[in-house]
């Protein structure tokens, strides 16, 4: 198949958009059978490139795939507000990264293997900053800096 066109799994997973040799290419959608979505850039059937998937649970990350997997860019938002703005690698956070917390306070450092590793700093909702250090998602080291009086 080439051009533009629908393909449905037996599973109930439908895809919408661009084939290329009878594989999803180019700009295309998934729906799936258990609700998740996925609006974006295909290659050879696999989500690679630009594009936002999004779960049943309302969890959704809108940035770059390769083979299927969160690798690059990308931010992904939890339904609880929580979200993450950085780099992925292997479906996981990976290099710099800010995390923002649903209460409101913001992490800003390194990641590795999704957990928080190296240094970071959290800046809290009353305007105080916490440098962290972090090994494989354990705190090492900390200290607070308050906000200097008016």
């Amino acid at each position: 198949m080439m051009g533009k066109g629908m393909f449905t799994y037996a599973n109930g997973d439908i895809y919408k958009g661009q084939f290329r040799d009878n594989k999803f290419h180019g700009k295309g959608n998934m729906t799936f059978a258990d609700g998740g979505f996925y609006d974006g850039d295909w290659q050879e059937s696999y989500i690679t490139g630009r594009g936002k998937r999004t779960w049943p649970n309302g969890n959704s990350y809108e940035g770059e795939f390769v083979k299927n997997i969160r690798k690059g860019q990308g931010v992904y938002k939890w339904d609880n507000g929580a979200s993450h703005d950085g780099e992925w690698r292997d479906d996981k956070r990976e290099g710099r990264g800010k995390y923002y917390y649903a209460d409101g306070r913001i992490y800003e450092g390194e990641w590795k293997d999704d957990k928080k590793y190296g240094k970071g700093i959290t800046t809290h909702t009353e305007a105080t900053t916490t440098a962290e250090e972090w090994e494989k998602g354990f705190l090492k080291q900390l200290s607070t800096t308050s906000p200097a009086s008016a």
